[in-house]
């Protein structure tokens, strides 16, 4: 997990989760509202390998890696993330999935462009949301850059 871009002025963190999934190969863009205690996932599927949603608990590992390390390396490099989480721990994970590409044709075999799920960490599973639920909490995050 890398952080790109920490304000704590909004209580946001922005950055990539790399080498998740099946075979290590994917990553995925993240930003993390603190006031709203919301991780929200990006996944264009351009890594072609296995999804976000389908990599919840090796994404999970990575948040605890972050908030448990006693590296000091590492906690002096992400000390504003951390921060943020010692305080404000996810209760929630919301997947945005373009599924453009799971379809022929670039159309998506799911009728809409952006699938939108969210993951209880409380529940331990995916929640019940409504769709105008999940929307209002959507989180443009197409600005996080992921570096090569």
């Amino acid at each position: 997990m890398k952080v790109i871009k920490a304000n704590p002025n909004k209580n946001t963190v922005e950055g990539v989760i790399y080498e998740t999934g099946f075979e290590k190969k994917s990553q995925f863009r993240y930003l993390y509202e603190a006031e709203k205690k919301v991780f929200h996932i990006y996944d264009d599927l351009s890594h072609n390998h296995t999804s976000a949603v389908n990599s919840v608990g090796d994404i999970i590992a990575e948040i605890d890696k972050i908030i448990t390390s006693e590296d000091k390396g590492l906690k002096k490099f992400t000390q504003n993330f951390v921060s943020l989480f010692s305080k404000n721990e996810p209760s929630k994970i919301i997947f945005y999935t373009e599924t453009k590409m799971l379809g022929r044709s670039g159309t998506s075999r799911y009728g809409e462009p952006l699938r939108i799920q969210a993951y209880d960490l409380q529940m331990k599973d995916y929640t019940g949301y409504t769709k105008e639920e999940l929307h209002a909490n959507f989180v443009d995050i197409n600005s996080v850059v992921v570096p090569n």
